[in-house]
């Protein structure tokens, strides 16, 4: 059996979902266990591990320079002991690294799921790239996007990269009938994502508000949590819209809500490859995405689904506009965006890939070993 580690931050974001479904998905040569790090973890995700049957637990920090913390992953990592140690999103990198120095793991991997730059400082930078140099065997990047942004930041060679699309279990929505749009009237519209820094659901509620000016009978509901819903739920009240836009929190049946939605919105300033806006393709629902790293590599313009500049509430505002007022159109989109999903971001296909990454790097392993 091959012992494989997963160290992600939080539990709440699309890498965390796309952990879960990884280790959901792996061979039976494969054992996976995960671990959460952060300054609070979402337990809802440590209990769905566990009804999985995928060992998981949770490392708090109690402030940023937390050795403690240091010695408590690093304790956890000799633990389990693992084959493979894969770590997502930068608070595992810096700190998993670290922790797994001098023990013996045979492959250590960091998966790069976000197209941004320079996103922890010139100091975190520098850091990250003698890290990834020196400590991870190979960096895999969830899309092309997240790749060139890599080979500029980090300046990896190719032979230290590898490109492995993000997918989801498709098998959840490939029996979604598409159905006529809209099928609510007012048309319902939906955002799930984290609310924080990276997204940009500011610029939604604003297109909102255009859209409501000009007597056009739409709904939004967030689905997800984070640092902004206070600003943001501030802002729909000063705009009068609190009749229009509701903020739903973390929900389990985030299907559910897809399929009775008519328009899926992904109002962002960066991205890796979008597990939200995956799902709902596969839904069959419209999509609008900001045209920005990330998601640029899932909706082909005018076939599955419409994209807009970045902070622009008025492009947004006309592209939901367009949907409602052109239904066949729509429905066209949302077919396309199925057929686009269910063929190539399959969780399945995903995990095999990382599946051949483990081994080839295990074998890598021993004959450096011999």
């Amino acid at each position: 059996m091959i012992k494989v580690l997963h160290v992600v931050y939080g539990g709440t974001g699309g890498a965390a979902r796309i952990v879960l479904d990884i280790a959901m998905h792996h061979d039976k040569r494969f054992e996976p266990t995960v671990v959460l790090l952060g300054y609070q973890v979402n337990t809802n995700y440590l209990s769905e591990l566990r009804e999985s049957g995928i060992k998981g637990e949770a490392i708090i920090k109690s402030r940023k320079w937390d050795f403690n913390f240091l010695l408590r992953l690093r304790k956890t990592i000799r633990f389990y002991n693992p084959d493979i140690l894969l770590l997502h999103t930068p608070v595992a990198y810096f700190w998993g690294r670290a922790a797994a120095i001098g023990l013996g793991i045979k492959a250590v991997l960091t998966v790069e799921h976000l197209a941004m730059k320079n996103y922890n400082g010139q100091i975190g930078r520098w850091i990250n790239i003698v890290q990834s140099h020196i400590i991870s065997d190979k960096t895999i990047c969830v899309s092309d996007d997240v790749k060139a942004v890599v080979k500029e930041e980090l300046f990896l060679p190719d032979d230290k990269i590898q490109i492995i699309n993000n997918g989801i279990p498709v098998q959840k929505f490939s029996e979604a009938t598409l159905r006529n749009f809209p099928q609510n009237k007012p048309a319902k519209i939906i955002m799930v994502s984290r609310l924080d820094q990276q997204k940009d659901p500011e610029t939604l509620i604003r297109a909102i508000a255009l859209l409501s000016q000009q007597g056009i009978d739409v709904k939004l509901d967030f689905v997800g949590d984070g640092t902004l819903r206070e600003t943001l739920e501030r802002l729909t009240k000063d705009l009068g819209l609190t009749h229009l836009v509701s903020f739903l929190g973390m929900r389990s049946d985030v299907p559910k809500l897809l399929f009775d939605s008519d328009i899926f919105v992904l109002s962002t300033h960066r991205e890796g490859l979008p597990i939200s806006l995956l799902e709902a393709m596969a839904i069959g629902l419209p999509c609008i995405a900001t045209a920005v790293p990330g998601t640029l590599n899932v909706i082909e313009e005018g076939i599955s689904g419409l994209l807009v500049k970045e902070n622009d509430p008025v492009g947004l505002s006309q592209a939901i506009s367009f949907l409602i007022k052109n239904p066949n159109t729509a429905s066209d989109f949302g077919r396309e965006a199925q057929k686009r999903v269910l063929d190539k971001f399959n969780i399945r296909r995903t995990a095999r890939e990382y599946e051949k990454v483990f081994d080839r790097a295990l074998a890598l392993s021993n004959l450096d070993n011999r």
